[in-house]
């Protein structure tokens, strides 16, 4: 067969990506724990918000605490990494054979037997050796026969493995939840009346005359 290219430019936002999505991937049950919790804070405060506001309040904030840093573990180990490479972040070239692949300046093949994870999302590959150790691919740098889909079918086939994506209930955004940062969005009350988060914490603001 003839080989597959493919390649990637790190940055301070393809490591931080990686590190959400490997922990997403191999912490899913953790952080799937973090946020119901969150939500729990966030659900009790709003059915006490009639009876005690000052206890209500207290909850939601501390539910939002938990919810805008859901990866902070995720962002922790991204930082170390990218603190190692003192702005300078490395191209990487990868070269996929029928038997393994090779990164540009190593010699060692990695036999694709070796691979236990196959992740996809809509920009980048990324090939999972264990919960530590992983390989990020760009997915508009594919070269080959059928580009992206032909190099996709070649790991699938090697490794036995089927491609998976991040469970969308792990990678949601506080802001497109709770109505934070843009309008139109909030928490819904009893009666269909809607708040911001803003509002329920801090009230709402005075019109202006």
């Amino acid at each position: 067969m003839k080989p597959y290219y493919a390649g990637i430019q790190q940055s301070r936002e393809t490591i931080t990506r990686y590190s959400r999505v490997q922990f997403n991937i191999f912490k899913s049950r953790t952080k799937l724990a973090v946020i119901c919790f969150a939500a729990g804070l966030v659900v009790i405060g709003l059915a006490l918000l009639n009876s005690y506001k000052a206890l209500a309040v207290i909850l939601v904030f501390l539910g939002c605490i938990v919810f805008a840093n859901q990866d902070a573990g995720a962002n922790y180990t991204a930082n170390l990494v990218i603190d190692m490479f003192q702005g300078k972040f490395p191209r990487l070239k990868y070269a996929f054979f029928s038997s393994g692949f090779l990164i540009a300046d190593n010699e060692k093949e990695i036999p694709y037997r070796s691979l236990i994870r196959l992740v996809e999302d809509d920009e980048y590959l990324y090939l999972f050796q264990s919960d530590k150790l992983g390989y990020m691919i760009k997915s508009s740098t594919v070269i080959g026969d059928r580009g992206l889909q032909g190099l996709k079918e070649l790991l699938a086939e090697k490794t036995k493995l089927k491609w998976t994506r991040q469970n969308r209930f792990l990678t949601f955004s506080l802001s497109s939840q709770l109505g934070l940062g843009r309008s139109g969005g909030g928490v819904s009350l009893s009666g269909g009346k809607r708040m911001s988060v803003s509002e329920l914490l801090f009230g709402k603001r005075n019109s202006r005359p």
